[in-house]
């Protein structure tokens, strides 16, 4: 999406926000701005990518889709042409919004 830097700058846009991430070809949890890159966390089917285990949700936050979801636990940051259009079908249950914030949380350093 071109213009998702300049949206949220001009607040049309507020993190977090879910976002197509055409460089992972997954959907993301783009919940950070970090020197006009933005960081996220991926969603994925899979219980482990690249070797490493993936922690499972207890809901998919595609609210229309009924397949088990699993979340990345590293974040990555992209800039602005890696991601597609937006996802406006997805949230979080409230189950899985303290694993969010666990995971936010560990990767305050990255």
């Amino acid at each position: 999406m071109a213009n998702l830097l300049r949206r949220i700058k001009a607040g049309l846009l507020r993190l977090p926000l879910f976002v197509f991430s055409k460089r992972r070809k997954h959907p993301m949890y783009v919940y950070k701005l970090k020197k006009d890159k933005f960081k996220g966390l991926l969603l994925t089917h899979q219980k482990i990518t690249k070797g490493k285990k993936n922690m499972k949700l207890n809901k998919n936050p595609n609210l229309s889709d009924n397949k088990k979801a699993y979340i990345q636990k590293y974040a990555y940051l992209d800039d602005e042409s890696s991601f597609g259009n937006l996802l406006r079908n997805y949230q979080f249950d409230k189950s899985d919004k303290a694993k969010i914030r666990y995971l936010k949380r560990i990767n305050k350093k990255r």
